[in-house]
Order: C-alpha cells, then sequence, then structure tokens
C-alpha cells in the first residue's frame, strides 16, 4: 500500500515484562525491523525494561500515534491494566495487541481497551494495518479487508481471520537490537557460567501439535527456516557488537532437520 500521510508518525512497542526475564523480546526487534525497513516515515521505537509509570509518563510527552504491546498468558492482566491506564489518559493513542494469548485467545480481546489485535505472525499483518492508520484509511470496511486481525465495530468484534505468513524469512531483516535494553540482557548469566549470553531465531513453525505447547497454533505447522549465510550474518553481528560469548539458538525444534544441521566432511 501507498503511503499517502507524509508525517513522521511515532510508533512504540511495548514489552510490558519490567526486570523479570534474562530472554529479550526477539520478536518486537524482528517487527521494529520490518516496519522500519519498510516505511521510513515511521519512528519506531521499543519500550523495554521499563516500568509502567514511566511508560505512562513518556507516552504523556511524546503523544506516539500508535502503542503495540505483546501478551502472553502469564502477563495478560498486567497488559490488560496497562492498556486500560494508556486508554484513560490518552484516549487518542491507538492500542494494538500482539501476542501469543490473544492469537490463542482471541475473545479475550473484547473486555479491553485495546482498539485492534493482530493474530499470530505480526510483520506483515501489523504493516497493513499501520498503512490503514497512517493514511486516516481504518474505516470498518478496510479493515475487513486485513487478514489476521480484531477490531471494534460498536460492541461487535469482528475477526478477519488467519492471516499471512512470511515465506521467505530471509526477507526480514536482522532484528533491531539498538532499540532493546542490551545492557541489561548481556549482563553475565548464572546458569551460563557467568558469561554474556544471547538468542538467535533460526526459524519459524513446528510440525508438531503438543498441546502443552503453542509454537504451531502461533507459527504454523510449516517450518520456515532463514539461511545459513543470514544466521551466520546475525552471530557474526552479535559477537562484534556485543562481544557475546554463548549464542542460544531459540527455535522451537532446532533438530528438526537433520540434513541442515549436520556437517559431514567431503
Amino acid at each position: 500500500m501507498e503511503i499517502i500521510n507524509s508525517n513522521k508518525i511515532k510508533v512504540y512497542l511495548v514489552n510490558p515484562d519490567y526486570m523479570l526475564y534474562s530472554m529479550p523480546p526477539l520478536g518486537l526487534a524482528y517487527l521494529a525491523s520490518y516496519i522500519r525497513e519498510k516505511n521510513p516515515l515511521v519512528n519506531i521505537k521499543i519500550f523495554d525494561q521499563t516500568h509502567p509509570q514511566k511508560l505512562l509518563k513518556i507516552i504523556e510527552k511524546d503523544k506516539p500515534e500508535i502503542v503495540g504491546i505483546s501478551a502472553v498468558s502469564e502477563n495478560w492482566y498486567r497488559v490488560k491494566k496497562l492498556a486500560t491506564d494508556v486508554k484513560t489518559r490518552f484516549n487518542k493513542t491507538k492500542l494494538i495487541l500482539g501476542g501469543v494469548h490473544v492469537t490463542l485467545q482471541p475473545f479475550c480481546f473484547k473486555e479491553t481497551s485495546f482498539d485492534y489485535a493482530v493474530l499470530g505472525e505480526g510483520e506483515l499483518i501489523f504493516k497493513e494495518l499501520l498503512d490503514l492508520i497512517q493514511n486516516g484509511n481504518d474505516t470498518i470496511e478496510n479493515l475487513r479487508k486485513v487478514k489476521g486481525i480484531l477490531f471494534r465495530n460498536g460492541d461487535e468484534v469482528i475477526n478477519t481471520g488467519a492471516g499471512e505468513k512470511i515465506k521467505n524469512l530471509n526477507e526480514i531483516p536482522l532484528p533491531a537490537l539498538d532499540l532493546l535494553d542490551m545492557n541489561y540482557y548481556l549482563l553475565p548469566s548464572f546458569y551460563y557460567g557467568l558469561k554474556k549470553t544471547f538468542i538467535v531465531q533460526t526459524s519459524r513453525g513446528c510440525p508438531f501439535n503438543c498441546k502443552f505447547c503453542a509454537s504451531s497454533s502461533f507459527w504454523g505447522r510449516d517450518i520456515r527456516y532463514f539461511s545459513a549465510e543470514r544466521i551466520v550474518d546475525e552471530i557474526e553481528k552479535i559477537y562484534k557488537v556485543y562481544k557475546c560469548d554463548i549464542i542460544f539458538m531459540q527455535d522451537d525444534l532446532f533438530s528438526i532437520n537433520e540434513k541442515r544441521i549436520s556437517y559431514r566432511r567431503s
């Protein structure tokens, strides 16, 4: 979609957990890098390891047009409260919900203060929704055409069905680690022998459908891979820029493709 509105808008992506996890919100970093490349008229930031009260003060000062918040079931009630606080104080700000919880439990959206929700893998869907909002074209008619979202029509919640996933993962730029609090995530880990540790994702999806896991419901059961060259580029950047000691592969099933991970001498 062509961007008609030439005014730069502020899009803030929020990791709602504060001083809780040692693993970074890599999904937000991928989303930010994709949007930053595809839409130069967006000033995108990730608010990570930011106390909710501090975040509210930042929103009050900066007045971002869009705030996106990612939620899992563990932090769902904190996310709902944060959304209510933002919408009560800054009702012109568009709130977008994403993440595993709403994807698996879309009925939860109705009792929240969010304007929209993105279901499943977010890059393509979030960009399409963002383009509509940026151009002032987020009408009911246009929103119905965006697959993979929830939105409101009065008291009714509209679910537009399954959205599109990126077929070639190499189309996603390297994650926007410059927008994360890397000093926090590279603190020496007791679990890894007090060494700097970071994560890399080399694929998306899982062919299985285990009841205890949300992977196949969120990413899909068709596995898509980043290329070996792309993965090496990412690891090289993490090593050179952040002096990381250990790289942890965050795939749901890294060893599913034996040929891909095996090295044989010719």
